[in-house]
C-alpha cells in the first residue's frame, strides 16, 4: 500500500480510460455479488476476470490497495 499504483494508473490513463478495482460505486453490480464467493481471493479473481472480459476499449486497470491484501475471516 502507498507505493503509487493508483497514481501511475492515473498518469498512464490521461485519456480517461482507467478502471479502478477499488471503485465500488463504478463496479457496484460486481461488488453486490461478492458474498457468493467463499473468500476474498475468489472474489478478487472473479472481479478481475469480469472486468477484463467485459472491456469495450483499451483501458488501464488500477488494482489499487484493496487488492493487495488477503482477508482472513477466521
Amino acid at each position: 500500500m502507498g507505493t503509487g499504483k493508483s497514481t501511475v494508473a492515473k498518469l498512464l490513463s490521461s485519456n480517461g480510460n482507467r478502471i479502478s478495482l477499488d471503485d465500488r460505486k463504478f463496479l457496484e453490480v460486481i461488488y453486490a455479488r461478492r458474498k457468493r464467493f467463499s473468500n476474498f481471493k475468489n472474489f478478487e479473481f472473479g472481479l478481475t476476470g469480469t472486468v477484463l472480459s467485459t472491456l469495450k476499449r483499451p483501458s488501464v486497470i488500477d488494482f489499487g490497495a484493496g487488492h493487495s491484501i488477503y482477508e482472513d475471516n477466521r
